[in-house]
């Protein structure tokens, strides 16, 4: 599993099967995904990198998303679960913008392998999604911290996920001396963000 990532997707084009692998706390699930995004196709184009893409729109898993693809890559796949275009998917997000992918590289990978993961627990995805309704962490699931340039803390989870909050300068100065509350600020804003999924409740 990418060590940047909380999960990793799986696609069998000859089977046409998605599954979905992510650590939760200590347990390993494997979810096959059995839902696919229904696309609306527009005119309008938009020259994304050195592409010139096409306009498309889905309503996927509880959120609307606008997509861009390219038919000069004759692959209609994308990120994440989202394929079924006739086109590689360059560029993708949800209405709100609290989620993006996009285009970075593409790169020939031979004699590809996919990771074994082992002791995975099968699961449904309503059960998967009901996990991540009760889940709140706390102080303890935290294992370490990081601060970037821009007020950006990263917090690395003991299950190997990485939640990113912006709690102002201010703030930290205002409580610096008070970690109590400061602690109460932070894991209110990790409990936030670690309720905002890809997928939501339809």
């Amino acid at each position: 599993m990418d060590k940047n990532l909380h999960y990793n997707i799986t696609k069998d084009y000859k089977k046409n099967d998605i599954v979905y692998h992510t650590k939760f706390t200590t347990i390993n699930f494997r979810i096959l995904e059995n839902e696919r995004p229904n696309w609306k196709i527009f005119d309008e184009l938009l020259k994304v990198g050195n592409y010139e893409c096409q306009k498309a729109e889905t309503f996927y898993k509880g959120r609307k998303w606008t997509a861009y693809f390219t038919k000069a890559i004759p692959i209609n796949d994308g990120p994440y679960k989202f394929s079924g275009l006739p086109g590689l998917i360059v560029k993708i997000f949800s209405e709100d913008n609290s989620h993006q992918f996009s285009l970075i590289q593409l790169k020939r990978i031979q004699n590809s392998k996919i990771q074994n993961i082992k002791n995975e627990r099968t699961i449904t995805n309503t059960q998967y999604q009901e996990y991540l309704k009760n889940y709140r962490p706390t102080i303890s699931d935290i294992a370490a911290v990081s601060v970037d340039s821009n007020g950006t803390s990263s917090y690395m989870m003991k299950d190997g996920n990485v939640i990113n909050i912006n709690i102002s300068r201010e703030t930290l100065e205002k409580y610096r001396n008070n970690q109590d509350k400061l602690g109460e600020i932070i894991m209110k804003e990790l409990a936030g963000s670690a309720l905002n999924p890809i997928e939501l409740d339809e």
